[in-house]
């Protein structure tokens, strides 16, 4: 019986089948270094001497800043990169990515409770000295009893602990939204002797990562939103329903579908777009551009809104199930001659 995977050492190898794993060396498609005592430059130095010519490297949405120094390495030693995401360190699987396509730098309000949970970490001043970071950063700093803490999804709740021990001072800092789901969790530390001193140390050293302040209208906000439909909006389904029934068909148009829809995709400005049916006034999708590049906001037909993003050409959608998961719907260009 032929085996489709091989193991050799610290490396998972993936292979085709046996025949091609005598021929390449287990290395066709590529490797993932497993190990916990391994330096990410040794591990590049495994994965070269078996060949490989891809890295595989977990990302844990809620510790991610937006630089992976491991996926930064493998890419300059020229590995092709196969990127797991999950949810933290310990593997969880995300399950709403809509909201974890959040960043706390879409967020204008940081809530810093009277009292943290963790009770070690009420002392030093640490509230205070974290207000003060945040500030420096462009956030604004609201209290419980502020009247921004009423728009529960406009703001995220700021954390602190204690994870330190008798060697070394350790903070530890988490920003949840109005779910409760921790958008980023952030750890810092100090050698400092002196106690006070080192936990301040340490909370900068958490808080270096942060970037400034920059606001948009965050997922978890529009999800909480059910108003209805006005005038305004109406207007703006007008005008794109003009553009959709202006757009001279008697050229190439670029179709992108799914295998039942066939939808155009019409630019607007301000790097937005649309994927429309030719025949339906009311666009599939509104797609506008997040903070992240090929990643958008998007709003559905039925005024759902979600994330969408390009991937390899194609143009993905994040569409919600009633049990609160999504699935991937996939559209794929198609060059089409409409007349």
């Amino acid at each position: 019986m032929k085996k489709n995977v091989c193991f050799i050492s610290l490396a998972i190898l993936f292979c085709v089948n046996s025949t091609l794993a005598q021929s390449s060396g287990c290395t066709q498609f590529g490797v993932l270094v497993h190990s916990s005592t391994l330096a990410t430059w040794q591990k590049s130095d495994v994965a070269t001497s078996l060949n490989a010519k891809y890295m595989r490297q977990n990302i844990a949405v809620n510790t991610f800043t937006g630089v992976s120094r491991d996926f930064d390495t493998y890419l300059q030693d020229g590995f092709k990169m196969v990127s797991n995401f999950n949810w933290d360190p310990s593997g969880a699987f995300p399950t709403n990515l809509t909201l974890y396509g959040q960043q706390i730098s879409d967020y204008h309000y940081i809530l810093i409770p009277d009292t943290f949970a963790n009770s070690k970490a009420n002392r030093y001043d640490l509230d205070k000295l974290l207000s003060a970071q945040l500030q420096a950063k462009k956030f604004i700093v609201i209290t419980e009893n502020s009247p921004e803490s009423k728009n529960l999804c406009e703001y995220l709740k700021a954390e602190i602990s204690d994870t330190g021990n008798m060697l070394t001072n350790k903070v530890q800092i988490e920003f949840k939204d109005c779910y409760n789901k921790s958008l980023a969790i952030l750890d810092g530390k100090s050698r400092s002797k002196d106690i006070e001193e080192g936990m301040q140390d340490a909370l900068k050293n958490a808080m270096i990562n942060i970037p400034l302040s920059n606001p948009v209208k965050n997922a978890a906000a529009l999800q909480k939103e059910s108003a209805p439909i006005n005038t305004q909006k109406e207007e703006k389904t007008e005008n794109i329903a003009s553009q959709i029934s202006t757009t001279n068909t008697t050229e190439k148009a670029n179709v992108y579908s799914n295998g039942t829809l066939y939808l155009n995709k019409i630019f607007l400005s301000n790097g937005e777009f649309i994927l429309a049916n030719p025949n339906n006034s009311v666009p599939y999708g509104i797609f506008k551009p997040s903070t992240k590049k090929d990643t958008y906001r998007v709003q559905l037909q039925d005024g759902t809104t979600t994330l969408g993003y390009l991937e390899d050409g194609e143009i993905i959608v994040e569409i919600p199930n009633a049990d609160g998961s999504f699935k991937k719907e996939i559209f794929a260009e198609t060059i089409i001659m409409a007349y």
